[in-house]
C-alpha cells in the first residue's frame, strides 16, 4: 500500500464531514461507508542545497624514525653483469660457510690435546699419568671416561751386532681400558690429570711377555674419540721400567730410536698425519712403530694366515719407503700385495733427510742394510741366481748386512742421493757444480714505457762483475730471461688486481733474454749490480700492477748439469702490488723445490714473498686458456714423438676436439690438486716446441686435507668476503666466434679477451675447480657462476 501523504487526510477527512451533514438533514446517520482507495503518490520534493565544507584540521606531528634495518649481505665484487651470489650463503656466519664447510681449514685439527707426564709403579702395577684438555680454550676436560682410553708398552731392542739396526719390540703389554679391570683403577686429580694403573703387573709381564726391565721402553696411548673430541696420541719415553712400588720412572734425556718424526710427516700430511692412519687413530709415528715394527715377533692374520709384518714388507720402514717410491708391492709375490704405483711423490726420492730429522735420522747413510736399501731399490737381488725380473747386486750376493758399510761409507751414500739442486734438506750439489742466486733490486720505467732493471747475478754466492763483456759466463751456456707482466683496463674493471698482459697473444708476458741485452748493461750504483733499459719490451700506457721477474737458467758444460735457478719478481717502484694470496712454504713442504717448464720456472725455500709474486703468475692469468687446439694434426707423422702419441692415445686423433681448460693459476692450481673431490676430471693438451702434452691431473692424490684451504692461502684470503675489486672472470676456452680449424683457435689466441671466450665468474671459478660435476654446476650456475656463458653474455646488462 501507497504511503499516506498529508493531503490524502485532509482530502478523505473533508469529504466525510460532508457526508455527516447531509445525512442530518434527510433522516438517521447511516453506518460508516467503506474506506475508499489510496490516493496517488505526490511528487517528490526538491533536493535542499548542500552545506558549506567544513575548515581543514591541522597536521598531525610527524613520528619518530624507525630502527634502522640489519646490514645486507656484501655484493660480490665483480663488475660484470652476471653476478654470482655466493656470498649470500657462504660468508661467514651464514648457513652454508664456506670456512665451516672447510673444516680442514682449522689448525690443529685435533682438538683434544693430550699428554703423558709421568709412569709410575703402583703396587707392582704400571701406572700411566696423563693430562687431557681443550686445545681451544685451554681448559682441562674433566669428564673423560675409561671406555675411548688404549695403552701400549714396547721396547727399544739393543743390536744384534755392529751393523744391524736396534728395533722397537712388539708390544709387551697392551691393555684396552673399556675390557680391562675395573674403574677403581682409573682416577683423576687434580681436574683434567688422571692415572690409569695397569691390571697386569710388571712382574706377569716379565714373566709372560718377554719385558726386560733394563731396556729403554715407551708408552703410547689412544684417546678413541671421545664426545666431540678427536682421537689423540700421546708419546713417553723412559729410561726402564725398575721401579721399586711408589717411585716414578725416568723420563729419556733424548728421544730414543727416533728416525722419522711426526712433524716431518704433518708437514705433507698435514695435522695428525692426514688422518691416514687406520682412519686417524693412529696419528704418532711412534705409534705406527709399535705395529709395523721389524720384531719378527709382531704379527697380523690375514684371511685365516698369520704373517709377521717384517716378512710380509708392511715393518714401518719398507712400507713408507715403498709407498713414497710408488713401488708395486706385489713384486716378488710379497703378502698382501699392495700396489703403490698410483702413488705420485712430488719431491724427488733422494731428498732423505725429508723425512728423516730424527735424533737418529742419519741412520739411512751411516747404517746401510739390505732390507732398508733394497725397501726403494727393489729390483736388486742380494741372492744369487736373482729372481726374474731382478738384477744380482754388484757387490754379488750378501747373506747378512756385514759388508755393507765397506762399499757404501756414509759420504758415497749421500754422494748417491745428491739433487741437481740444492735444496734445504737436500743441500749439496754434484761436486764442481755451481749455484746461482738472481736478484731484482729495483725497476723503475719511464714516460714512454720502458723499464730499467737493477739486478745482480751471484755465482756460488758472489757477485759475477764481468756480464757485459762475458756472456754467458765462461764454461755454461744459455741463460736467464726478463718477463713483464701488467694489468689494464678489461671487462669493465678498471684497475684489475690480477695481471692480465691485455694485448698480448694468449695474454702472454714479453720476454727479453739477458743474452740479448748483454752487451748493453751498465754497472749499478752498488758494486755487483747491473741497470739495463729494456727497450725491445715496454709496458703499454695505462698499465698499472707493473712487474718484471727473472726466470730460465744456465747449463754448466762440465760437469754437464743445468743449474736451474730460483725465480724472482720484482714490482715497479710506486706501482700497487699485484695481490699475492700464496704462502710459499706450502708448496716447499711438500715440493721441497718446484720446477716448472722444464726448470725454467722454479719455485724454492728462498723465493721472496714480501712484494713478490710468484713467476707462475706472470703467465698463468685469467685469459689464458689451454693451447692444445692450436695443433695441426694434418702436418703430424705418427710415431715421430713420444709425448704427441701419448695424448692421441689419450683424446684421440682430431686436435679440434681435445679438451680445452682454463690455466689460470688459482683454477689450475685446485684443478691438480683437487682430483680426489671432482667428480669430472682435469684434463687437457698443451702444445710446446711443436709438441703436444696431454694431462689428465686424475691421477694426482693430494697428500693433505683438500679442505685445509689455509696449507697454501695466506689467512684466511681464500674466504669469499675476502676477494677484493677487481678480480677478473676466468677463462675456460678460447673462442673468437670463428673457429673451424687449428690455424683459427691460433688466431682466437692472439686477440684475447674476445666476446666469444667461455667464461666463469671470478668466485665460481675458483669453487668450480675442486667443486664440479653436473649437479653442483647447475647450482652455481642458477646463482650466476655463468657456466656455457660467453664473455659479452656474461657482462651483458
Amino acid at each position: 500500500m501507497p504511503a499516506w501523504t498529508t493531503t490524502t487526510r485532509l482530502m478523505t477527512a473533508f469529504l466525510f464531514g460532508g457526508a455527516v451533514a447531509l445525512a442530518g438533514c434527510e433522516g438517521p446517520e447511516g453506518p460508516p461507508g467503506l474506506n475508499g482507495a489510496n490516493g496517488l503518490d505526490g511528487a517528490d520534493g526538491t533536493d535542499g542545497t548542500n552545506g558549506t565544507n567544513g575548515t581543514d584540521g591541522t597536521n598531525g606531528t610527524n613520528g619518530t624514525n624507525g630502527t634502522d634495518g640489519l646490514p645486507g649481505q656484501d655484493g660480490q665484487n665483480y663488475q660484470g653483469s652476471k653476478v654470482a651470489q655466493c656470498s649470500l650463503c657462504h660468508s661467514a656466519g651464514d648457513i652454508a660457510d664456506a670456512a665451516q664447510m672447510h673444516p680442514g681449514v682449522t689448525d690443529p685439527l685435533m682438538n683434544l690435546n693430550l699428554a703423558i707426564t709421568q709412569v709410575s709403579n703402583n703396587a707392582g702395577a704400571l701406572a700411566v699419568t696423563f693430562t687431557a684438555s681443550d686445545a681451544a680454550t685451554g681448559n682441562p676436560i674433566t669428564n673423560l671416561t675409561m671406555a675411548p682410553l688404549r695403552f701400549m708398552f714396547n721396547q727399544y731392542l739393543p743390536k744384534a751386532n755392529a751393523y744391524e739396526n736396534a728395533i722397537w719390540s712388539e708390544d709387551k703389554f697392551y691393555e684396552q681400558s673399556s675390557t680391562s679391570g675395573s674403574a677403581s683403577r682409573f682416577v683423576q686429580s687434580p681436574p683434567g690429570t688422571y692415572t690409569y694403573t695397569f691390571l697386569e703387573t710388571i712382574a706377569q709381564g716379565v714373566a709372560n711377555d718377554g719385558v726386560n726391565v733394563a731396556y729403554p721402553t715407551q708408552v703410547v696411548m689412544r684417546v678413541s674419540g671421545f664426545g666431540t673430541y678427536n682421537r689423540a696420541n700421546a708419546v713417553y719415553q723412559m729410561t726402564d721400567i725398575a721401579m721399586a712400588a711408589g717411585a716414578t720412572a725416568t723420563p729419556v734425556a733424548t728421544p730414543v730410536g727416533e728416525i722419522v718424526t711426526t712433524a716431518a710427516c704433518e708437514s705433507c700430511h698435514g695435522p695428525r698425519i692426514g688422518n691416514v692412519g687406520h682412519g686417524g687413530g693412529y696419528n704418532k709415528v711412534e705409534y705406527c712403530r709399535n705395529c709395523h715394527t721389524q720384531d719378527p715377533a709382531s704379527t697380523f692374520t690375514d684371511g685365516g694366515v698369520t704373517t709377521s709384518f717384517l716378512a710380509a714388507g708392511l715393518d714401518l720402514r719398507t712400507m713408507i719407503h715403498q709407498i713414497h717410491s710408488a713401488i708395486d708391492h706385489t713384486k716378488g709375490g710379497v703378502d698382501p700385495g699392495f700396489d703403490w704405483t698410483e702413488v705420485t711423490y712430488p719431491q724427488d726420492t733422494r731428498n732423505c733427510d725429508k723425512c728423516h730429522q730424527g735424533v737418529d735420522g742419519d741412520r739411512w747413510n751411516t747404517l746401510p742394510t739390505r732390507s732398508a736399501c733394497g725397501s726403494c731399490h727393489f729390483d736388486i737381488s742380494f741372492v744369487s741366481p736373482a729372481p726374474a725380473g731382478m738384477t744380482l747386486h754388484t757387490g754379488g750376493a750378501q747373506a747378512t748386512n756385514q759388508n755393507c758399510g765397506l762399499c757404501h761409507d756414509p759420504a758415497t751414500i749421500r754422494g748417491f742421493h745428491v739433487t741437481d739442486v740444492s735444496t734445504p734438506n737436500n743441500p749439496d750439489v754434484p761436486p764442481g757444480a755451481s749455484n746461482f742466486t738472481y736478484q731484482i733490486n729495483s725497476v723503475t720505467v719511464d714516460a714512454g714505457g720502458v723499464p730499467t732493471v737493477n739486478f745482480a747475478i751471484l755465482k756460488d754466492g758472489v757477485a759475477i762483475t764481468d756480464l757485459q763483456t762475458t756472456y754467458p759466463p765462461t764454461g755454461f751456456t744459455g741463460g736467464p730471461s726478463f718477463l713483464l707482466s701488467y694489468s689494464q683496463a678489461q671487462d669493465g674493471v678498471t684497475d684489475p688486481v690480477d695481471w692480465n698482459n691485455l694485448g698480448k697473444a694468449a695474454a702472454q708476458p714479453q720476454s727479453v733474454s739477458l743474452q740479448s741485452v748483454a752487451t748493453t748493461l751498465t754497472p749499478g750504483a752498488v758494486a755487483g749490480t747491473y741497470d739495463v733499459a729494456l727497450t725491445a719490451a715496454t709496458f703499454p700506457a695505462g698499465s698499472t700492477r707493473r712487474a718484471v721477474g727473472m726466470n730460465a737458467y744456465f747449463t754448466q758444460v762440465s760437469p754437464a748439469v743445468a743449474r736451474h735457478t730460483t725465480s724472482v719478481v720484482k714490482a715497479v717502484t710506486g706501482d700497487a702490488v699485484r695481490r699475492d694470496i700464496l704462502q710459499v712454504t706450502g708448496c716447499v713442504d711438500c715440493h721441497e723445490i718446484f720446477e716448472g717448464h722444464g726448470g725454467s720456472r722454479v719455485i724454492a725455500a728462498d723465493t721472496v714473498e714480501a712484494n713478490n709474486p710468484l713467476i707462475c703468475l706472470q703467465c698463468h692469468v685469467p685469459n689464458l686458456s689451454s693451447s692444445g687446439r692450436t695443433f695441426d694434426m694434418a702436418g703430424y707423422t705418427p710415431g715421430s714423438n713420444a709425448d704427441t702419441d701419448a695424448a692421441i692415445a689419450l683424446f684421440g686423433n682430431d686436435s679440434m676436439l681435445w679438451p680445452e681448460d682454463t690455466n689460470n693459476f688459482k683454477d689450475l692450481i685446485h684443478g691438480i690438486h683437487s682430483s680426489d673431490v671432482r667428480v669430472d676430471p682435469y684434463e687437457f693438451v698443451r702444445i710446446r716446441g711443436g709438441n703436444a702434452y696431454g694431462f689428465d691431473w686424475s691421477e694426482v692424490r693430494f697428500p693433505n686435507n683438500a679442505s685445509r684451504c689455509g696449507k697454501c692461502h695466506t689467512g684466511t684470503s681464500y674466504a669469499i668476503n675476502a676477494m677484493p675489486t677487481g678480480v677478473l672472470a676466468t677463462t675456460k676456452v678460447t673462442d673468437n666466434g670463428a673457429i673451424t680449424d687449428a690455424a683459427s683457435v691460433t688466431a682466437a689466441r692472439a686477440t684475447v679477451p674476445n666476446d666469444d671466450d667461455l667464461v666463469l665468474s671470478p668466485v665460481v671459478a675458483a669453487c668450480n675447480s675442486c667443486h664440479n660435476g653436473a649437479t653442483v654446476e647447475a647450482h652455481m650456475d642458477q646463482n650466476g657462476g655463468g657456466f656455457g656463458l660467453t664473455r659479452a653474455e656474461l657482462l651483458a646488462p
